[in-house]
């Protein structure tokens, strides 16, 4: 019975587990039919060796050929049910697989909806916190505006009082002005002495210059915290200009560093190309060269065997392959290649 091939999408590490298993159970099976092969030619001498040998004798060939395909009938469905059991065991594998993968990615998925949650909660909570404090900020800063305005009405109504000093005093209850003096005089931190020496009419321009003193030390203290708050924001502004200004030096320094170095890069990939060409053309020529050579050698062993034992070979002048040779050598010298032009040269020096 045929198994349709599994068609779904598994890792490769299950792939290779799947396919070592299978070979185990191949190998497993080859074993067992082996082993039954085995046992029915035992089975069979076992028999004929027994007190029933002459009535086997007796049987009749198509019978021992019947028991024959009854066995291998029998051993032909022992390897069609082993076959589906081993194709059961490995539906029930991969299903298994296809289990633990559904699982781990819905697990994978859990984790990932469970961490956007936490984010999302510990970014509400940020936000929260950051619109508390600012809420706070905006309350102390609305209030310090109050307190500021307050001052500032106090200090007008003040300087008005001080404008109207030169006028006589209103006096509607001279009774009741003269009841209050004491508690006044108290505010002032006056002695006996001199409580008894100012006497109302006196007392209340004294009473109107210490207001005034203390509305100058109050306007000096706003003018010098003013000035303060405005020095530490100027230098946190120049401190802040300055580092921008740091950093675009910083940024125009490190350009042009590297366009120096592309500039350098760019000059010696072209003097490489240039010793590369002109390596490249010495090299042809001395090709050229080293190709003639023994084209002229064979010449010359060709007419000194033809002379015979005439006479003593005379020695032929340098012909134009060996002057051009030597040109080569002497431009390889120049051109600073000196080990290949040493070996060039020995190896000219041995053919001659």
């Amino acid at each position: 019975m045929a198994v349709a091939p599994h068609t779904e999408k598994i890792s490769l590490a299950e792939a290779k587990d799947q396919r070592k298993q299978a070979e185990l159970d191949a190998q497993l099976l080859a074993n067992r039919i082996a082993l039954l092969r085995c046992r029915v030619p035992c089975g069979i001498s076992v028999a004929l060796n027994s007190d029933n040998a002459p009535e086997l004798f007796c049987l009749r060939p198509f019978r021992i050929f019947r028991l024959f395909s009854r066995q291998q009938q029998a051993e032909r469905e022992r390897q069609v049910l082993e076959i589906q059991q081993a194709n059961a065991a490995q539906r029930e594998r991969d299903k298994r697989a296809r289990d633990e993968a559904r699982r781990r990615q819905t697990e994978a998925k859990r984790r990932d909806v469970l961490r956007a949650k936490q984010e999302h909660a510990l970014a509400a909570e940020q936000r929260r916190h950051y619109d508390e404090e600012q809420q706070e900020y905006n309350i102390q800063r609305s209030q310090q505006v109050r307190r500021e305005q307050q001052q500032s009405r106090e200090r007008r109504r003040l300087e008005q009082v001080q404008s109207n000093t030169t006028a006589p005093f209103p006096f509607q209850d001279w009774q009741q002005e003269r009841a209050s003096l004491p508690q006044r005089v108290e505010v002032l931190a006056l002695s006996p002495a001199q409580q008894r020496l100012f006497e109302p009419h006196l007392l209340i321009p004294l009473i109107v210059r210490l207001q005034q003193r203390r509305l100058e030390e109050t306007h000096s203290n706003y003018d010098a915290r003013v000035a303060e708050e405005e020095r530490k924001v100027k230098s946190q502004y120049a401190l802040t200009c300055s580092y921008i200004t740091f950093k675009r030096e910083l940024r125009e320094a490190f350009a042009a560093k590297v366009a120096e170095l592309e500039r350098e890069e760019r000059e010696l990939i072209n003097r490489l190309q240039q010793t590369h060409a002109q390596q490249q053309s010495v090299c042809q020529e001395l090709d050229a060269a080293l190709s003639a050579t023994p084209r002229a050698n064979s010449t010359r062993d060709k007419w000194g065997n033809s002379f015979g034992s005439e006479g003593p070979q005379r020695r032929s002048p340098p012909s134009a392959s060996k002057r051009s040779q030597a040109k080569i050598m002497r431009e390889l010298g120049s051109s600073g290649i000196k080990g290949y032009g040493s070996r060039i040269g020995e190896e000219l020096a041995e053919q001659q």
